[in-house]
């Protein structure tokens, strides 16, 4: 077993990921998205492509797992992810709420 001597991290929430990667590393940016906040990245972890393999494996066989105790992972494949995430559409910065054309 590892000893650590650095503090536990503390931990961040994010809702997206983006995959960046070149011939000597992958980078792992993490975002957490709010309908009515600017994107904020959380973290940014750069991993040697061996590693990434292994994050990879281990999730192929630990997300399975998880499932039997929790429940199927949804991934929705007819809607926006973030709409989703939310339930309501989701405006970008600078949108406008569409004016209401009712007679209520």
């Amino acid at each position: 077993m590892l000893a650590f001597t650095d503090p536990t991290p503390k931990p961040e929430y994010a809702n997206q990921i983006e995959f960046v990667g070149n011939p000597v590393e992958i980078r792992l940016r993490f975002t957490r998205i709010h309908p009515h906040a600017m994107p904020e990245t959380v973290a940014e972890i750069i991993l040697h492509p061996l590693v990434a393999k292994g994050l990879h494996r281990m999730l192929t066989a630990k997300i399975p797992e998880w499932e039997k105790v929790y429940g199927e992972i949804f991934m929705p494949d007819d809607v926006g992810l973030l709409e989703s995430l939310f339930g309501a559409p989701m405006k970008r910065p600078g949108e406008e709420d569409e004016p209401n054309h009712s007679d209520a």
